[in-house]
């Protein structure tokens, strides 16, 4: 069952306005790394408002992800069908 439309387009307004700020925070997360670590814990990239869940990813892992501009890093779970469209899983 899905929202009601005026609830859906709100997500969707705060998904398009907040996953930038994420992917900003994960790219200087990413800036920020030691050169020989191996992975690095991203933070969750989903629409909700509350999400503080982190996500283990090598950083090759979360460049081939950026290649695409409208792919986001994302804890499993934390996808929300008004929004989003799994692509792919990793398996952490």
């Amino acid at each position: 069952m899905h929202p009601p439309e005026g609830e859906r387009e709100a997500r969707q307004e705060w998904a398009a306005k907040n996953a930038p700020v994420f992917r900003e925070v994960n790219e200087r997360l990413e800036e920020l790394r030691a050169p020989t670590a191996s992975f690095i814990d991203f933070v969750c990239e989903c629409a909700q408002v509350d999400c503080v869940e982190q996500i283990l990813l090598t950083v090759s892992e979360y460049e081939a992800l950026r290649r695409e501009p409208e792919r986001f890093a994302v804890s499993f779970g934390h996808d929300n069908p008004d929004v989003d469209r799994v692509v792919a899983e990793g398996e952490r």
